[in-house]
């Protein structure tokens, strides 16, 4: 597994961002669904670190629709 080290990004931001892109359910969900993903982080970290994820070009917001952005996921599966 080779993931690109990109600077930009929190290492919390790397986390979630990779969860939505090996997760199907994920690609696509609200803060609420991806907050589950933890017990330890709340639903107010979850929409922060999504929103810098849409700050830095990773992820699209439609409504409380979040999704990875498909050119940047492509750096992030885990295979």
């Amino acid at each position: 597994m080779v993931l690109k080290m990109d600077k930009e990004l929190t290492l919390e931001e790397m986390g979630l961002f990779s969860i939505m892109v090996n997760i199907p359910e994920a690609k696509e969900a609200t803060a609420e669904y991806l907050s589950n993903f933890s017990v330890k982080d709340s639903y107010k970290k979850v929409l922060r670190l999504l929103k810098g994820l849409v700050d830095k070009g990773y992820v699209t917001q439609h409504g409380n629709i979040f999704s990875a952005v498909p050119e940047k996921a492509n750096e992030y599966i885990i295979e």
